[in-house]
């Protein structure tokens, strides 16, 4: 009877304390690897995408480029439709050339989309609000993909914007792009692809020279981002999609030497990658300097998407 009490008593001591350890963490299978607020970048000194957490830290290489794609890494979005981050693997060899999916749950890398007229250059892509894929191809030509991976047009557009560098969708439901040229250099679209308006670094006042638009962004309030690259390195709010007024202008060449693209955090923060020196610089929706993220891991980055 005594050797059973004891046996009784050895037991509940071991359960109160493995009831007091803390557990062992472990990651969910349901945990999404890309959480909300986390940054996506592309590298174009080692052709690689790369995971950072909403503070700049590396997470995770999600893409390590083949020897055969002198890559991506222009284009790149997130694409609420497939729930994904969508790429284009702009490859060295033409046959090569599709859109990639990125999942969200794993990182885990798919080809999705894949057409024989995605040939040329290939520096960005955008989700209409009516559903079309829209992709640059070459330099002066847009083609659009239905959501069922349908080509519309041949292309959609054909003198889409000389030196054509980047294009996002606007909540109109057109789209704006931005040129590497010093002509016409942003221009905002309606949904069949007509012109609706345009400015330059210099149009409208006050002028920052003839600079090539390297990225251009619509942000909640409907004001137009635009970072500027040449002999005055800028990032240019418009107050809206008009391009008639400037809001303000962002200078600084301590921190901002060679803008590439733009993403918001959902604070309305705005992040620019910079090729120059290697790292993200973050500003406030008023232009205000707030950080500089991402580090040793960058190698000459060209774009960035923040995950809703």
């Amino acid at each position: 009877m005594i050797l059973v009490i004891q046996i009784l008593v050895l037991f509940l001591s071991t359960s109160c304390l493995l009831k007091d350890e803390s557990p062992i963490e472990t990651r969910s299978e349901s945990l999404n690897l890309i959480q909300s607020g986390d940054i996506i970048v592309s590298n174009t000194g080692n052709d690689s995408i790369l995971l950072l957490d909403p503070d700049g830290g590396l997470k995770e290489v999600l893409v390590d480029s083949p020897t055969d794609a002198t890559l991506i890494l222009n284009g790149m979005t997130y694409d609420a439709t497939t729930g994904s981050i969508l790429y284009l693997n702009d490859s060295t060899t033409a046959t090569l050339d599709a859109v990639k999916s990125i999942s969200l749950t794993d990182g885990s890398v798919s080809t999705y989309l894949s057409n024989s007229n995605l040939n040329g250059v290939l520096p960005g892509l955008t989700r209409l609000t009516n559903g079309n894929l829209l992709i640059i191809e070459g330099t002066t030509a847009a083609e659009a993909f239905s959501s069922g991976k349908i080509r519309q047009g041949a292309p959609f557009i054909s003198t889409l914007i000389n030196a054509a560098a980047d294009i996002q969708a606007l909540s109109t439901g057109g789209f704006v792009v931005c040129s590497s040229g010093t002509a016409n250099t942003v221009r905002t679209y309606n949904a069949a692809g007509v012109v609706q308006s345009t400015a330059t670094s210099a149009v409208p006042t006050p002028s920052l020279g003839a600079l090539a638009a390297t990225a251009c962004i619509q942000d909640a309030n409907g004001r137009i981002i635009v970072a500027y690259s040449g002999a005055t390195d800028a990032i240019r709010v418009y107050s809206s999609t008009a391009l008639t007024t400037v809001v303000w202008t962002y200078t600084d060449a301590n921190v901002l030497a060679t803008p590439a693209k733009i993403a918001l955090r959902p604070n309305g923060n705005i992040l620019v990658v910079d090729q120059g020196f290697n790292h993200i610089v973050e500003l406030t929706p008023d232009g205000t300097f707030v950080d500089l993220l991402g580090g040793a891991a960058l190698a000459t980055p060209v774009n960035l998407v923040v995950v809703p």
